[in-house]
Formats: C-alpha cells, structure tokens, sequence
C-alpha cells in the first residue's frame, strides 16, 4: 500500500511539474524569444497562445507588438518623406545655386564691366553665402546617398600626404589670422591606401577645419604614420574639447555639442557623421578623444596599400582666363623701347584691331611675369598670346609657357622673337612662331593675326537650360573658347553639318531627342566620326562604367551638381592636354 501511495504521489509531482512547464516555462521561453527579436528589430514578432495561465500577458504582447510595429512602420515613411523632401529640395536648389555661384564670378571678373569696390565687397559677400549654401546642399545630398547605400567610393592608390598637406595649405591663412600654429608631421615616404581621393580629401577637410574652427588658442597638429599595417592620421587641437556625453553622439546627424553651439561657430551637425560613413566606407575607422578645456584628437585609421609605389594624382588648378572679347596680349621684352614699338603697331593696325579687341600689356622680365601670374593676372585676365624676347635669354619661353601651362592652365601662343634667332630651337623651348630681328612690322602683324586666329578652339553646347548654356558658354569663353549654343538637338544635327568643331557639350535630358539618340546619329555620320561629345548630367549619379560609355558613344559624363568649374576643368584637359 506504501509503495502504492508513493507511485501515486510521483506521478502527481510529474504530472504539476508537466503542467507547470506547460502553463509557465514554454509560454515564458517564447515571450523571451520574441523580446530578443524586439530587441533586434523585428518588430513583427508574436507569440502564439495556448490559452493558459499566462494568456493575458500573452495578449497583451501581442497587442503592444502590434502597435509598435505600426508606429515603427509609420516613423520609417515619415523618415522617407522626410528624405525625399530633402532630396527633392536638394536637387532642385542646386542647379539655380550654382547658375547664381557661376554669374556672380563672371561679374566679380567684371565681364559685365568694371566694379567699383563696394561692390566687389557685396560680391565677395555673396560668394561666400553662396559657397556656404553649396556646402549644406552637398552635406545633405551625401547623407541621402549614404543612407541609401548609392555612396561611390572609386578605388585608386592614393597617397595620404599631399592631400593633408593641401588642408594645411587651405586653413593656413585663416590659423594664422587666430594665432594659431598649424602643422603637418608626416614621413619623408609615401603613405598610400587604396581609396576615393575625393572623399578622403572630404574627411581630412572636415577634421581639419573642425580643429581651427573651434580652438581659440594653442595649436592644431596633423600627425600621418605607418602603425600596424594602417595608415594612422591623427588631428590634434587645444580646443574647446567635448564632454563626454557628446562624445557618445558625437557622429550622429545633425547633432552639435553644446561647446561648439555654446561658440557660436556656424555648422550643421552634418560632417562627422559623414565622415564616419566614409571612413568606414573605405574599411576604416574613426575615433575621438577629449577633454573639455584641453583639446581634442580625431584619430582616422585606414588600411594599409600594398608596396607597390603610387602614383600622386595632382590637383586640378583652375585660374582665371581670356575674356570674352578682349584679348589680352603680353609683351615681355627687357627693351623699353622694342616694347613700346611692338605695343604701338599692335594698337594702330586699323585690320588687326577690326578683328580683335587687343589689350596690350609689357613685362621687362620673367620675374615679372611670374609676380603677375601669382597675383592672378593682375587684371584677371590672363593672355590670349605672348610675345617674347628670346634672343638673350632663350629659356624665357621654357619659363613663361610653364607658367601659362601649370599655374593659369592656358595653352597661349607664343611668338618668340631675336636676333639670329633659331627657329627649330624657339620651338622646342615652346614657341608656337619666332621672327628674327630686326622684325618687320607687316610681317609681325601678320604673325600675331595667325596666333590669335589659331588660337581658340571650338566647342558646342546644347542644352535646353538657358541659364546653365549661357553659364558654361561663358566660362568656356573665359579660357579662350570659341563657344556656340543650341537648345534642341535637332538644331544641333543642322549645326553639325554646316560648321567643323573640335568638341560637343550635350545635356543628358534634351527635350526634341535623347542625349543618346544624338550621339547615334552623329558617330553614324562618317563627317562627324570621331567628334568628341561629352554628356552633361543634371543629377547625382554614380560615374559610368567604361562599357556604359562605350555603348552609348560618350567620350566622357561630366557632372552639373559639381559646378562649372568640373565641366570647363574637362573640356580644357581633355582638348588642351590632349592637343
């Protein structure tokens, strides 16, 4: 009877502790199954009833999941609007914006005529609203792109240094004006990573100029090394520091820490978080140490590139160049008197200036001639041709088409002049023409008529934005150019035909034909084969794909969302480098 009692017993425990399991432990295993999905973020998670003890937490789990769930859904198309509207409004800003940033250089050039200088103060006032607004528009656009993953990082052999070098160069006036000591501390070797030039020059631009903006005092120090197999940058400040609550959202979007609003200094909270995005884009990492009062140091680490020796992409320098209508002729002669002749003949041949618009300008000597150039030309307006005296000093064309070519990046005729005047020598040294002294004034003029007639090359832009053409055909014209516009396609296939150009400027989205439609018709004419066409994009796209540009014709995609300056940058290389 004992032991029956007691079997009796034991299977009464199993029995609750079965149901207990059942009731309690299975329901609270799922609960604590869809909580850890919660907190992953799948917010869509349930839990199925038994109907037990525990079905009213169950329910109500359900329920809060469910609203949550809704919530969640609703906060992320408030989010997509949010973007979209920021996107759209982005866009849409950007090509007015830089219509206003392109006519207020040209009038600051005083191509419109001449600027008292009031108002070249409100222009310079309006130039950099202008620049501060583009650098807004493009924080944003870079987000948008960011958080839709449609960021593109190109992956080329970059060298770290010359780019910090750059930054140092770019904040150096502005430190200086604070007092502040700013220095670069780099080794003598390369440091190369595979990366996007562009975009980590944006990174270093944006720790470099946080550091200035925000230390009052002290200094502000780039160090680059080779440490483990990374390239390691760290930018060092005696700034006003951060605390540590902003440090923990310090990379957040549009976050500000209360020392830098506390400063009054401008911002938009948009370029940390920007920049961790594109050093994580490139398989690095960022971070920050700080201490308010003392200082901060931004620490950027970057994989190391393999050994094999890079190849230091040089900057593109834009200077200004030849206006539109005038043309500027330098004369660079030690003689005073052999000057002021060749001035005078240029400007008292009734046929010459019939034609040309001359502007004459004389220099004694290559010195000269370099001050000019460092100071932008003087006037802005660089030379449609040179005209140099050789004889004495047979490396002054050497010296001045140097000049022309890296610094102003003119290609400029230039006619040497000397006596016993070799002439195979002059244009080896890089003379376009030569004369030997004693020059003959016909046979002068008529070579300075030749230079500027060769001089300019032609291109044809179509575009549909009246703004924009105009802009372009402006600016295009500044570096000497010869420049005609059309808005249609069909206007340009009868241009084509009529009138031979060296290269066309086509916008993607052209209301008569397709951009690629265009290019169809112009490579089926054998006349026109071989022309280049360079189509214009209006909106942010990654660049095409060598097979992209091959199937539809193009010589190369410029972007309009990267200004003026990245079109005329374009055609100048590709037809002045190239020639």
């Amino acid at each position: 009877m004992e032991s029956i009692l007691i079997l009796i017993g034991g299977a009464g425990l199993l029995g609750l502790l079965l149901w207990g399991y059942r009731a309690y432990v299975r329901p609270l295993r799922r609960l604590a199954a869809a909580i850890v999905k919660y907190r992953d973020g799948e917010f869509g998670a349930r839990v199925s009833s038994t109907g037990g003890a525990l079905r009213p937490i169950e329910l109500a789990f359900n329920e809060m999941g469910r609203k949550l769930d809704s919530l969640v859904s609703d906060l992320k198309r408030v989010d997509e609007l949010k973007t979209d509207f920021i996107s759209t409004v982005s866009h849409e800003l950007r090509t007015p914006l830089t219509s206003i940033a392109g006519y207020t250089k040209l009038l600051a050039h005083e191509d419109a005529g001449p600027l008292n200088e009031t108002q070249k103060e409100f222009l310079g006032i309006v130039d950099t609203n202008v620049q501060r607004l583009s650098e807004l528009i493009n924080d944003l656009l870079d987000i948008e792109k960011i958080e839709a993953g449609k960021i593109h990082l190109s992956r080329d052999r970059v060298d770290l240094v010359p780019i910090l070098r750059e930054c140092i160069e770019t904040f150096s006036v502005l430190a200086a004006q604070k007092g502040l000591k700013l220095a670069l501390v780099a080794p003598a070797q390369e440091l190369v990573v595979i990366g996007d030039r562009a975009r980590l020059f944006q990174i270093f631009m944006n720790l470099v100029s946080n550091a200035v903006k925000y230390t009052v005092q002290g200094e502000v120090e780039v160090r680059a090394e080779e440490r483990n197999f990374a390239i390691v940058v760290e930018v060092r400040d005696t700034g006003i520091g951060i605390s540590k609550e902003d440090q923990e959202r310090l990379f957040e979007k549009f976050f500000r820490t209360r020392s830098a609003a506390l400063s009054r200094q401008g911002g938009t909270g948009l370029g940390l978080s920007i920049a961790r995005a594109l050093v994580e884009g490139h398989h690095g990492k960022i971070q920050v140490e700080s201490q308010v009062g003392v200082g901060t140091v931004f620490s950027v680490a970057l994989p190391l590139a393999g050994t094999v020796a890079a190849v230091r992409p040089e900057g593109a320098e834009t200077g200004s160049k030849v206006t539109n209508g005038v043309l500027p002729v330098w004369i660079v002669d030690a003689s005073d008197a052999d000057a002021a002749a060749l001035a005078l003949w240029l400007g008292s041949d009734p046929g010459l200036n019939k034609e040309f618009a001359i502007d004459v300008r004389r220099f004694r000597s290559v010195e000269d001639v370099a001050r000019a150039v460092e100071q932008g030309a003087g006037t802005g307006r660089p030379p449609a041709a040179a005209i140099v005296e050789a004889g004495k000093n047979p490396e002054a064309v050497v010296a001045i088409a140097s000049l022309f070519r890296k610094t102003l990046r003119i290609s400029a005729p230039l006619l040497a002049i000397g006596e016993s005047l070799d002439a195979a020598a002059a244009f080896a040294r890089g003379a376009t023409a030569s004369l030997s002294k004693p020059i003959d004034e016909t046979r002068f003029l008529r070579a300075v008529r030749e230079l500027l007639r060769d001089r300019r090359r032609s291109v044809l832009i179509v575009d549909a934005d009246g703004d924009m053409r105009l802009l372009i055909k402006r600016s295009l014209e500044r570096q000497g150019f010869r420049v005609d516009d059309l808005d249609r396609g069909q206007d340009a296939l009868r241009r084509l035909s009529q009138d031979p150009y060296d290269l066309v400027l086509v916008d993607a989205a052209l209301p008569d034909v397709s951009a690629q439609d265009l290019l169809r018709v112009i490579h089926q004419d054998p006349a026109l084969r071989g022309l280049p066409v360079f189509v214009m994009l209006g909106q942010d796209k990654a660049p095409p794909t060598p097979e992209e540009l091959l199937a539809m014709g193009a010589d190369q995609f410029v972007g309009k969302h990267e200004g003026i300056g990245g079109i005329v940058d374009a055609v100048y290389d590709f037809l002045e480098e190239g020639k």
